[in-house]
Parts: C-alpha cells; structure tokens; sequence
C-alpha cells in the first residue's frame, strides 16, 4: 500500500515549508532548538519498541524501519510539542487502531477497508461475542498495558523538555524522512509501514467515513422520499378483509449451493424437499455482501449491481415495498432481532441495519426476538392470528446462517464435529477449524429448512404468498478455499457466494381467490428457470397481486410473460 503514490508535488511542498520551518527556528535558537542527543535517543527507543510490536506491516518489509522510526519518532516529538494529553489520547487511539489491524490480518486474514467497516457497522452482539474470544481479549489488555506503559515511559524521557526542542526536532526528523523517503524507496515497493501511525489512522478514518456515508447516503435517500398514497395505486384483485399474507422473509448469509434443493452433496433441506407447493428458481443472484446493500435491492425499485460502480443502475423512487403495500390497505409488521423500543433508544447513532428497519417497518408493528430465532415462529402465527380478516404484508428477518455460524439443532447436530467457534479462527489456514465451521454452517441450513416448515405449517388455511430470499451468501471454502469475509468485495459475482436461494410457496387458499393469483403463480412455476436476481423481487410481488403502480416494471416480474432474465455476471461453477 504505497501511501505516498500520487502527492509527489505535496510532498515536496511539505517538505519546503519544513525545511523553511527548521532554518528560522536554527537561525533564532542555533543548536538549542535539538533535543539533546540522549533524550532523542530514548524517544526513538521507545518509538523502535512500539513500531516492532504495533506496526504490522512494517513486518513484511522491515528495510523500511528506519524511515517508520525517523517518521514516527517526528511525529510524536510534534504531538509532545503540542500536549502532553494530546500525545497520550492520539498515540493511545493509533495503538488501538493498530491492534485491532493487527488481530484482523493475522488472526483472521482480513485487511480494514470500508467494505469491513460497513459489515463491522452491522454486526450483531452475537457475532461480536463470538469474534472477541479470550486470547483476542488477552492480547487487547496487554496491548492495553503495553500502551500504558509506552505512553509513561515516553512523558518520562521528555520530561523538563522545552516544546521549542520537541518542535524543532520533531520539524527535522520528520523532514529527513520524508525526503528519504520520497527519493530512496522505489515507488512499487513503498509501503504504508514507514508513515505509521499517520498512514493507518489516515486509512481507518477515511473508511469508516467512507462505509458510514455510503450506508447513510442510501439511507437518507430512503426517508426523504414521499409516502405513497392510495391514489397512486390501486389493486383490483382484493377489496380487503380476505385476510390474505404477504411474507417476505429475507435470509441471512444462505448460499444455495449449500441447499439440498439445489443439488448440495449433503440433504440440508429435507423439509423443503418434501413440500409440494414450493417454487425453486434454479439461479437468483444477490446484489452485494452486504445487508444493507441487498435489503434495499430487495425491499425498493432500484436495479444494477452496486459493487460495480461503472455498471448501469437505477437509484430507489420509492421508500419500500411495504409503502405500496401499506397504500393498498395491508397492514405491516416486521419481525427481526430489533425492537420499536431499540430503535426509539438509539439517539445519537443507530446502527445501518437498525435505520433500514425504521424505514420499513413505518406505521407498523415491529416484533423483536430474543435468543433463538426458532422463537420467531410462534410470535409470527401469534400476531397473525390477532386478526385473521386483515390482509397483511410480513417481513421476517433473522440470523439464519450469519456469521459465526451459531443457530442450529446443538443437541442433535446433523452434521458433526461442527462449532461456532471454527469461523471465527480463520479456517482458511485451519483444516481443523475449516471442518469445524463448514459443518456448523450446514448445520444452520438445516435450521432454516425446519423454521420454513414450522413456519408455514402453522398458517393453516390462510390464504398466504411466502417468499424467501438471501440477503448475502458466505465464503465458506467453496471459492477457491476462500473463507475470509474481507475478500467478498474482490469478484463478488464470479463465486458461489453470490448466488442466494429464491423460494415461493402459495397456498391453494391464495390461489383460488382470485383468478389472478392463479394465473400469476402458474407463471412463476413456468418462469422459475429464469435466472432471477434480488431486483426481481419487489417487481414480482407487485405483479403477483396485481398492483399497478408506477414504479413497476414487467421486465422485472418473475409472473410476467415478459420478464428478462438477470443479465450481469455470473460465477462459474465453484471449485472446493
């Protein structure tokens, strides 16, 4: 990672007006403007300590120490200069940033970038829990410790030390380093290592404004859009009071390839299997690995694959799909992990995930769950049940088979050994673990096959549409024995992960009512080796119950003898 590419002109004229800097303070001052020789010795000890154990990359191209120690001893001389509190908060949170980088490359294979910062933004608690693992825990209070007492010895060896000395010391190793730098250090070798700690404060800063403005641009799209209004809709096909279920349930990290249903090796969906009714579309490819990103391909109108900035795409006009829903007469309520109460706690920030929720579920009632999602079957045939004449739209949306592979049967595994903690111990450079991780993720395929059944083996004579689709799917050593999350975002749609499950049950209450529905889902039988993508969705549902709207395009619509086919890239077949 070659920070300096690119500022070669700014480079030079920092270093100018240091050098401009460094002759006046020597002209007033003469030598009394250095820090003597023995104290700036014991700062650069002190900074040659903390660059060995805090600058990771500096491990894989140790030639460069001696600019990382002349830049950092600089730095810190600079900072001294300033404050004494400031040094100690500002080295303190670099200490931080590079531990938790450290820990990410070595113990998991994952650089920092936004990508992971978005995927770090909407994590949930049970994922953290699994990730913050005793030995992580341990290595954090050393590092910790170790900070402390970096920071003490440092105050320590500058103490009595006028700010003129600090600052023009600091002005002149800072100026030696960078112009040794620039002109010593071949530009294709020039790693980021010899700026720390600026060049990896400067790179998390920049992706975590880059992930949080990326989730908030959309989100902030979503909630300035207009309501719409039942004048701009209509739906001939129901008059209300049928008591009719929409269910959208949208999957966690569900590859198909790891279905039993679409040809996986291994019987994960038994249940599904059995059911007469259900409808497989043989490909459906997601928009991106995050859930965010997917969500709002599948909950709005907009269209194109967002991992490729260049490729053609299609913004959302509309605030979701429950909006239109809500416009013809279905009340709303949405069942995930969050709750109305978190999200009205949530003041200063609320999580990605959480905002996209408050969009959704708007005017409706959002039930949470706690513990196992298996819990959310019956808080689902409760609500429903409450008034059995509504016509309601549902959206269901759990843990499913996210990371770290946690839900599924521990008493009665189908798959064996398998535990959490295998993804969470980089399984890419542990068969053990790898083991460990892809049994307990098949495992949690097997769980979402039996919620499915138990779900819709409790709607009884409902008149209901179930549609389940993935938000994401995994790495789990299909693609090239890939299984670190930080390379989804590398080819995302030339793997296996791309590729999600799409799923429609209708009952035969659903069908008869209307001769539409009938028709409509015989086309969705007829249409289901078309290779779908999540943009399909919301498209699909609008021409299933028949609602004309100005947001709904047939080419889009898997019930429509007009639709086309998912055009974009698409992975070849995946090799273990």
């Amino acid at each position: 990672m070659d920070q300096a590419k690119g500022y070669k002109w700014e480079t030079v004229l920092i270093c100018g007006l240091m050098a401009a800097a460094c002759a006046a303070l020597f002209k007033w001052r003469g030598w009394d403007t250095l820090l003597p020789a023995k104290t700036l010795c014991g700062v650069g000890l002190v900074m040659l300590v903390a660059n060995a154990l805090l600058n990771v990359e500096l491990w894989m191209d140790m030639p460069q120490l001696g600019h990382a120690l002349l830049f950092s001893t600089g730095v810190t001389c600079l900072l001294l200069a300033a404050s004494r509190w400031l040094f100690g908060i500002l080295f303190s949170l670099c200490c931080i940033c590079s531990f938790i980088d450290a820990v990410s490359r070595v113990k998991y294979g994952i650089i920092l970038d936004h990508s992971i910062v978005e995927q770090v933004l909407g994590a949930n608690m049970e994922e953290v829990k699994n990730y913050f693992t005793w030995d992580v825990a341990a290595l954090l209070a050393g590092t910790l410790l170790l900070i402390a007492g970096l920071v003490w010895g440092m105050l320590r060896v500058v103490r009595g030390k006028s700010r003129l000395r600090l600052l023009g010391s600091g002005l002149l190793l800072l100026l030696v380093s960078m112009v040794a730098r620039q002109y010593t250090i071949p530009p294709d070798t020039k790693r980021g290592c010899a700026e720390w700690p600026v060049s990896l404060t400067r790179r998390t800063v920049k992706a975590v404004v880059k992930a949080d403005n990326a989730n908030n641009r959309l989100i902030h799209m979503l909630g300035t859009l207009p309501h719409i209004s039942a004048d701009d809709v209509s739906m001939p096909t129901l008059k209300g009071g049928e008591g009719v279920l929409c269910i959208l349930h949208i999957g966690e990290s569900v590859r198909a390839d790891h279905m039993g249903i679409y040809g996986y090796h291994r019987d994960t969906t038994p249940r599904l299997k059995e059911n007469g009714r259900l409808i497989r579309f043989d490909r459906c490819v997601s928009s991106a690995p995050f859930t965010v990103s997917a969500f709002v391909s599948i909950m709005t109108d907009a269209s194109g694959d967002v991992m490729d900035p260049k490729a053609p795409h299609t913004e959302p006009t509309v605030r979701s799909l429950v909006d239109i829903f809500r416009a013809c007469g279905f009340k709303n309520t949405t069942f995930s992990s969050i709750g109305r109460e978190d999200l009205q706690r949530r003041v200063f920030w609320r999580p990605p995930y959480e905002s996209l929720l408050a969009v959704f579920s708007e005017d409706g009632e959002m039930v949470e769950y706690h513990g196992d999602p298996m819990t959310q079957v019956q808080q689902i045939h409760d609500q429903v049940a409450q008034e059995p004449g509504a016509n309601r739209i549902v959206l269901v949306n759990n843990e499913g088979s996210h990371a770290p592979f946690a839900w599924y049967d521990k008493e009665n595994p189908p798959f064996t050994p398998a535990g959490a903690e295998g993804r969470a111990n980089r399984p890419a450079s542990n068969p053990d673990m790898a083991v460990l991780a892809k049994n307990a993720y098949d495992n949690t395929i097997c769980y979402t096959d039996e919620y499915i059944h138990r779900l819709l083996q409790g709607l009884g004579n409902r008149p209901y549409i179930y549609i389940y689709v993935g938000d994401h799917g995994e790495y789990v050593g299909d693609d090239g024995g890939q299984w670190e999350r930080g390379r989804m975002t590398e080819g995302y749609h030339k793997t296996g992960g791309c590729l999600v499950p799409l799923l429609i049950v209708a009952s035969p209450e659903f069908e008869s009512l209307h001769p539409h529905f009938r028709q409509a889902v015989e086309r969705l039988r007829a249409n289901k080796g078309v290779t779908a993508s999540q943009d399909h969705v919301f498209h699909t549902l609008l021409g299933v119950f028949g609602i004309s709207a100005p947001q709904y395009k047939a080419e889009y619509d898997l019930s429509s003898a007009n639709v086309l086919p998912y055009a974009g890239e698409l992975p070849e077949k995946a090799q273990p």
